[in-house]
């Protein structure tokens, strides 16, 4: 989703492993919240833009929750699969 940023505790991962969260997650909500601010200062030249993308988002592909639920559970399912895979080869 355009214009979508996750920083910190919400982002449910982070450069530094193994979900820590209380300090490590502090810094790093700061660094991020930094770098998503410059990306959309680069990105959208006016406020105006902000409005437009989300105009255009389709709401109705948010509405069904069992739908979202399942989808997030096949991506999570292919992500394990994929970690998987990956670990065969190294053993």
């Amino acid at each position: 989703m355009d214009a979508l940023y996750a920083v910190g505790e919400t982002a449910c991962n982070g450069v530094h492993g193994q979900n820590r969260l209380a300090s490590n997650s502090l810094l790093e909500s700061l660094v991020f919240a930094k770098r998503a601010a410059k990306d959309l200062v680069a990105h959208y030249e006016t406020v105006a833009k902000l409005p437009e993308s989300l105009s255009e988002l389709d709401l109705e592909d948010y509405q069904d929750q069992e739908s979202l639920e399942e989808d997030y559970k096949k991506m999570v399912l292919e992500k394990l699969a994929e970690q998987n895979q990956l670990a065969s080869y190294i053993v």
